[in-house]
């Protein structure tokens, strides 16, 4: 959504926000993968290698 707010209205702003809530949810995704890795173990790793951590890679 921000970076598509970005293209819509490129500036030093919208620059600001959607790489915010870029790196933010980067994060978020981290803490998330070590909480499941945590609960599920093995299970969730061997899914993780399989399984892309974004749309592509």
């Amino acid at each position: 959504m921000f970076v598509g707010l970005f293209i819509t209205h490129p500036n030093l702003l919208t620059l600001y926000v959607a790489a915010s809530c870029i790196i933010s949810i980067h994060f978020l995704i981290k803490q998330e993968e070590q909480h499941l890795t945590a609960i599920f173990g093995k299970e969730y790793v061997d899914y993780k290698q399989i399984t892309p951590r974004y749309l592509i890679f």
